[in-house]
């Protein structure tokens, strides 16, 4: 809360008000403060889309497949088009195998493969469940 009320301090009229030599120090100090805060509380579509297949990977990493498939399947109502749809796309072969639903898995790992074969995930897509019989 101190912190809250330090960033506040600047931009009340106070730092307006005070005497020529300290206004203008004061109000460059809460002009960065003020942009920082906005930055923070307003992440990029790229910063969203990066936190839901990084927590996707976490998931799946940490045994929680479920979990996963949820984020993964946020992630693509989200970001049907997204920087991180092939990322998505091949975390979700790997949720699908680690859920046991290898049909699924395989007709996605057929589609992504044809897509992208030369992607950095196709060695991992051939290696898992969803590749091993194409």
């Amino acid at each position: 809360m101190a912190s809250a009320t330090s960033r506040t301090r600047p931009q009340a009229p106070v730092a307006r008000g005070a005497g020529s030599g300290s206004a203008p120090l004061r109000a460059a100090t809460s002009t960065p403060t003020s942009l920082s805060t906005e930055t923070a509380s307003a992440p990029s579509p790229l910063d969203v889309e990066i936190a839901l297949v990084r927590d996707a990977r976490a998931a799946l990493r940490g045994g929680d497949a479920p979990r996963a498939l949820a984020l993964l399947d946020e992630h693509t109502r989200r970001f049907p088009r997204g920087a991180l749809a092939e990322d998505c796309d091949a975390e979700r072969i790997h949720a699908l195998c680690a859920l046991g639903r290898s049909p699924e898995a395989r007709t996605l790992a057929t589609r992504f493969l044809t897509a992208h074969p030369a992607s950095p995930h196709a060695p991992s897509i051939r290696a898992s469940c969803g590749g091993g019989m194409n």
